[in-house]
């Protein structure tokens, strides 16, 4: 047997976090290494998988052997098949398995620090033969054996046994073969068992309790980027751990929920975070989209406590130094959960760092569930082209009410375009919660601006619980009346609303409701008490709507009657009305007057301003703007510029015989 062979390596991508998912082959070119390895790179310049001899030479002296980094708790498949190859020159990576040849699988042994399989090889078989390893559904790599004299590939004479070993290392199965920190294991669900690999310097990783039914799975665990901004809005705390499962879970997930725990948690807590506070911190998972299924974000129910005693170590003891904060010592109860049999919750809830229950494995962080809320800027009006004087402000916070700080608000002028923005857009909520928009320019008629944030409820996308409430699985620590199930995860927002006032628009037409009218009283030249800031007790009011008048006009006014009858003749009568001008501009009153009035404006007299008209004018002597003839004929016209914002009018009206009459018209312009 010559010690030469051709070694082709497939590397296959680590089995995804749901059911239904499938692999992608990752081809590298062939070469002619002293051992294997599985990096999808550098064919035999890595350190986490080697054939042993007889295969290829002893990998020990190489540089990338790392003597202490043994994985011994995988179980590899040693799969043997005949190629459909004519000569050994024709033998390469793409070569395929004979359709409807020689094929075994089986189990490697553990023996030692290396796996072993001892292979049969047939008599008076096929010349050559593929044999590979397979951890799950990924293939670390494979060697070609020949049956016939061969300078390219391993030979083998048929009917002799072939010892098939091979050592796999402690990351092999990373994101990045060889590089770590990441932790495998083979777990029969049936069983159940525990994944801890070191995240942040403390533990982290997956505790599955057994399951009724399910086939060994090769569960690993390593850290992944964090999903803020990649996937929520939501600040973050911690590191985010992965853990896939090799071959995937079945279609039904796991029927006993699985605890995942991150212990690294409290350091990045901000500065000031209650007690209360980081109890509400949920473990969320996210599911990223694969093939027609979309992604999915969704947070957690905090896993509960649980006494059971498992091997040396002991939940107990776990939740009380996670609370004190005590993590390393969390972290040795934790590895010493080895056979945690009835167990589904590893911690009490989060205090400085714990976990959530599961029925599925992807990437997981914590984070704070919040909403928004509007604070400033909503309803307002303004000239069209102009940038609104209030900027749009929300608050961000949790369940609770309390501030959430570094939560990321967008704004937008649609919930789709907002929802659109690309991640890391947006500001950062400051310590009191509150996010500023940076401006708001108008156009005419009615605009939206928009509030949002990927994982933040708003008044569209809310909680379980009523109102706006943040995507928080119930939970009676939290004080609800059952704990719920996870909690789908969604884009939430509110929206703000201003009008582009278009002058001149009218605020007051004649014939109009909502005026305060008090009367009539005696002809004085003494006003009631407080006017013209009227009080109830002036007297009773004779009327909301206008005109006021004594009885059906004499004369021709276009507007028809549907005042009060109560304005007698040789009677005062007092009148107040409130406006809001939306915008700045010029104030112009039409006043239908018979006979005189006086006109009071945010409690200042302007009756000597109105310009005369063919029908009346002001009398200095009696104070008035004195009118003659119908009411609609000249009546008493006159402007002033007013502010944005309310104002008050007060009109004192007198009639002097024949019939009372008022009514007004009240125009903003330009």
């Amino acid at each position: 047997m010559k010690n030469a062979f051709k070694f082709g390596l497939i590397v296959l991508a680590l089995a995804s976090c749901r059911a239904g998912d499938s692999t992608t082959p990752i081809s590298v070119p062939p070469g002619q290494p002293s051992f294997a390895v599985s990096d999808g790179v550098t064919v035999g310049g890595n350190r986490d998988f080697f054939f042993l001899p007889p295969m290829a030479k002893n990998p020990s002296s190489n540089p990338n052997y790392q003597a202490n980094a043994f994985n011994p708790n995988l179980k590899p498949e040693v799969r043997v098949c005949a190629l459909a190859a004519t000569s050994a020159a024709s033998v390469q990576i793409g070569t395929l398995c004979k359709s409807g040849g020689y094929s075994v699988s089986a189990t490697a042994a553990l023996s030692d620090e290396q796996y072993v399989y001892s292979w049969n090889v047939p008599k008076n078989g096929d010349p050559f033969y593929r044999v590979s390893v397979w951890v799950g559904a990924t293939r670390l790599g494979f060697t070609d054996v020949s049956t016939v004299k061969s300078d390219l590939l391993l030979e083998a004479n048929d009917g002799r046994t072939l010892p098939v070993k091979f050592r796999i290392e402690q990351f092999a199965l990373c994101a990045i073969p060889g590089t770590g920190p990441c932790a495998s294991k083979t777990i029969d669900l049936l069983a159940g068992g525990t994944v801890t690999t070191s995240l942040g310097g403390d533990p982290a990783g997956v505790v599955i309790p057994p399951q009724p039914s399910g086939v060994p799975t090769t569960v690993t665990a390593q850290p992944c980027a964090d999903l803020n901004p990649a996937v929520t809005d939501l600040p973050t705390y911690g590191p985010c751990i992965r853990v896939t499962a090799s071959p995937a879970l079945p279609p039904s997930n796991l029927a006993n929920a699985a605890t995942m725990f991150i212990c690294a948690v409290s350091t990045s807590l901000p500065g000031g975070m209650s007690p209360e506070q980081t109890e509400r911190v949920t473990m969320h998972r996210y599911d990223a989209p694969v093939g027609t299924l979309a992604a999915r974000f969704v947070a957690l129910p905090h896993a509960p406590a649980c006494a059971t005693q498992v091997a040396t170590g002991s939940v107990t003891h776990l939740v009380r130094d996670v609370v004190q904060g005590k993590f390393a010592s969390a972290g040795r109860e934790l590895v010493a959960m080895l056979a945690p049999e009835r167990l589904n919750a590893a911690v009490l809830r989060l205090d400085v760092g714990a976990g959530a229950l599961t029925d599925e494995f992807s990437d997981f962080q914590f984070a704070l569930p919040s909403k928004l809320l509007i604070v400033a800027g909503d309803g307002q009006t303004g000239l069209p082209g102009a940038t609104l004087p209030i900027l749009p402000s929300v608050s961000v916070t949790d369940l609770a009410g309390d501030a959430v700080v570094n939560a990321r608000v967008r704004f937008a002028a649609s919930d789709v375009a907002c929802a659109g923005l690309g991640a890391g857009m947006g500001t950062l909520s400051n310590a009191s919660g509150i996010v500023h928009d940076v401006s708001w320019l108008i156009g005419a008629g009615i605009n939206t601006r928009v509030a949002c944030g990927r994982g933040l409820a708003g008044t569209d996308f809310s909680g379980p619980r009523n109102g706006v409430d943040p995507f928080q699985p119930l939970s009676i620590h939290l004080g609800d009346l059952s704990n719920g199930p996870k909690v789908p995860v969604r884009t939430g927002s509110v929206q703000f609303s201003a009008t582009g006032i278009v002058l001149p628009t009218t605020l007051v037409n004649f014939g109009s409701n909502g005026f305060s009218s008090y009367g009539p009283f005696a002809q004085s030249a003494t006003p009631p008490t407080g006017w013209p800031n009227l009080t109830p007790a002036t007297s009773s009011t004779i009327g909301s709507r206008s005109p006021f008048l004594g009885r059906s006009s004499i004369c021709a006014v276009t507007e028809n009657f549907n005042g009060a009858a109560s304005f007698p003749e040789n009677k005062d009568i007092f009148v107040t009305k409130t406006i809001t001008a939306p915008v700045a501009g010029n104030l112009g009153l039409t006043i239908y007057i018979d006979n005189d009035v006086r006109v009071y404006v945010d409690g200042v007299e302007r009756t000597s301003t109105i310009p005369s008209s063919g029908a009346g004018a002001y009398n200095a002597t009696s104070q008035f703007w004195k009118h003659e003839g119908c009411a609609n004929v000249g009546p008493a016209v006159f402007s002033i510029p007013i502010t944005a914002g309310p104002h008050t009018l007060a009109f004192w009206a007198r009639d002097r015989g024949a019939v009372g009459y008022l009514d007004v018209k009240v125009v903003l312009n330009p």
